[in-house]
């Protein structure tokens, strides 16, 4: 906020960048906790892997195509720019 050890001051958007990184940092390392003790295995907070479903993917991207198919379609055929 007010910016020392040769930082400029940044406000409040400083403190809003200080506060999400702290968040994350206290994540990060819980979850890194969680991960690393023994006694807490049991409870399976973490699957072991993920399997990756074909059908599921090729579905997802077919959807994800035909969306972006339509809407440059309705893009083009209106009057307005892009953004």
């Amino acid at each position: 906020m007010f910016g020392k050890i040769g930082l400029p001051p940044l406000g409040l958007t400083g403190i809003g960048l200080a506060s999400t990184l702290s968040f994350w940092g206290a994540l990060i390392a819980l979850l890194t906790y969680i991960r690393l003790q023994p006694d807490l295995r049991q409870y399976r907070i973490f699957p072991p892997r993920l399997k990756f479903d074909r059908k599921l993917c090729k579905n997802s991207c077919g959807l994800v195509y035909r969306s972006a198919f339509c809407t440059a379609l309705k893009q083009a055929c209106s009057r307005s720019p892009p953004f």
